[in-house]
């Protein structure tokens, strides 16, 4: 009976040490959060588009091609988890010969242009686009270029942009027009 009594203390022991070993390794093991309901990459704010000033010579904007200005717009606040990808959904989509009652021109109106995918190594924003680029004459090429790059990399907060449509350079795209 003694034996009993032992053996039964011993596995007594055992299971005390045993829940308290699963209770401190619990402790150990990180718990699961519960799931956020703001995306941590969605940020809110206005898109940063760019339109041209025709003939302004640098006065309204920087100074491009033709003796016009590119002129920043900011929109609305727009809640976005991929700032480039809106910024050129919203660019890409008006097909309006000028922005709002500003008399900007949008040199872009008449193509037809869908943003595919952006990525960004170091200071320099690539945007791949693809479909139509319809220009109206040879100051339009200085006016596209400068629209597009500019609204790159202020959208991703670059000093370079890489424009490519349907997988070739806008330069070598403008070059042909």
């Amino acid at each position: 009976m003694r034996r009993y009594w032992i053996i039964a203390i011993i596995m007594l022991a055992f299971v005390g040490i045993g829940g308290f070993l699963v209770t401190e390794m619990l402790n150990i093991i990180p718990k699961a959060s519960a799931p956020s309901l703001v995306d941590e990459n969605t940020t809110t704010g206005p898109l940063t588009l760019y339109y041209i000033a025709i003939d302004d010579g640098g006065k309204s904007g920087e100074k491009v091609g033709c003796g016009d200005s590119a002129v920043m717009v900011k929109t609305e606040d727009v809640k976005t988890d991929n700032v480039v990808s809106s910024t050129f959904s919203r660019l890409l989509s008006n097909h309006n010969q000028f922005y709002g009652e500003s008399g900007l021109y949008n040199v872009l109106y008449n193509s037809n242009l869908t943003f595919l995918s952006s990525f960004k190594a170091g200071d320099t924003i690539t945007v791949n686009l693809s479909g139509e680029l319809s220009l109206g004459g040879v100051c339009d090429n200085p006016r596209v270029q400068s629209m597009l790059e500019m609204t790159a990399k202020t959208a991703a907060g670059a000093t370079k942009a890489n424009i490519f449509i349907n997988s070739k350079p806008l330069s070598e795209v403008l070059s042909l027009k």
